[in-house]
């Protein structure tokens, strides 16, 4: 008996092998055309006209207008019957070479008969059609823990090229953070800074997916002065250029927002009723002086026409 049915396995097909051992249920035939997916980054916007080629830290500009070679994002396929590689599936994890063409963790082929699919797209690849909340990074001050908190959100329809045996789609990023550009300086009586927190807001927020990665109301984590973002640490110069990511504040923020840390003490700045929109970027240009050290200086004037620049221990001027 044991024989007869080892005998009978030798003469089935090696395909039907394949197929019971890997799992996987027979998918249609289709013609194997390939969906090719390329990705670019939207600028974030700087409601406040700045320059950001200006400031000197290259986290400042970080993924502002287009993915770094080697980063992941995660896709997902909606469209009924999409095959990735030889089973039907509706997701793969793609990586970018840093001049906007992706390369698949396994291939995505259309549906027979089908013309065009839907492509939804998160970074960092950790956001998935199942995510619900979103969290940015304490320390921002690494490159990839700013990366990693730079919520973006792309969508396209992934089009077949008749008679090519391929189709393609460009997936365009938009950040749903907000972003917090900070250049600071000494001004009279102080020599060095050597911090930049971010001492108010969030650093975490609900968001639906699978479709378009909408931002929700709750707003958790608050920061305070023993639980803050690092954008800056360790600097021993009269200045500092640095950038950080924040939830976004669309209801308006009120009270303590951000300090520069100093030889002589700590500055510390707060916003009333600011918007800090997702997507967009704020600048800060800040000269600090002694006058300002131990104090809060209240920024009230702040508006989309110009960036804000402290001076003289704390007066507003727009520039």
């Amino acid at each position: 008996m044991v024989l007869s049915m080892l005998a009978g396995l030798l003469l089935l097909p090696a395909g039907c092998i394949e197929d019971d051992l890997s799992g996987s249920s027979p998918v249609d035939g289709g013609d194997l055309s390939a969906i090719s997916l390329s990705a670019i980054v939207a600028p974030q916007g700087d409601r406040q006209g700045s320059t950001e080629a200006v400031l000197t830290r290259a986290g400042t500009s970080i993924q502002s207008t287009q993915f770094d070679g080697g980063e992941h994002f995660y896709a997902y396929f909606p469209t009924a019957g999409v095959r990735i590689g030889n089973v039907v599936g509706d997701h793969i994890t793609y990586t970018t070479d840093g001049s906007g063409n992706t390369t698949p963790a396994t291939q995505p082929y259309f549906p027979a008969a089908v013309t065009s699919v839907t492509v939804h797209a998160y970074y960092p690849s950790t956001i998935t059609n199942g995510t619900t909340s979103f969290s940015v990074a304490a320390d921002q001050t690494t490159a990839a823990n700013y990366k990693a908190s730079d919520l973006m959100y792309a969508t396209c329809s992934a089009t077949r090229s008749a008679g090519a045996g391929t189709g393609s789609g460009t997936l365009t990023f938009s950040h749903r953070m907000t972003k917090i550009i900070v250049s600071a300086a000494v001004g009279p009586g102080v020599n060095t800074i050597t911090d930049v927190r971010i001492v108010g807001g969030h650093r975490t927020i609900d968001i639906t997916t699978p479709l378009s990665c909408t931002l929700g109301t709750t707003l958790t984590d608050a920061n305070t002065t023993s639980d803050y973002i690092t954008a800056y640490t360790g600097g021993s110069s009269g200045s500092a250029s640095c950038a950080a990511l924040v939830v976004p504040e669309a209801g308006g923020f009120t009270g303590e927002f951000l300090q520069v840390i100093t030889d002589m003490g700590t500055a510390t700045y707060s916003l009333s009723s600011k918007v800090l929109d997702s997507g967009s970027a704020y600048t800060f240009n800040i000269t600090v002086n002694a006058a300002a050290i131990g104090l809060t200086t209240a920024i009230t004037t702040w508006t989309d026409g110009g960036t804000v620049t402290l001076v003289n221990g704390g007066t507003e001027t727009l520039s």
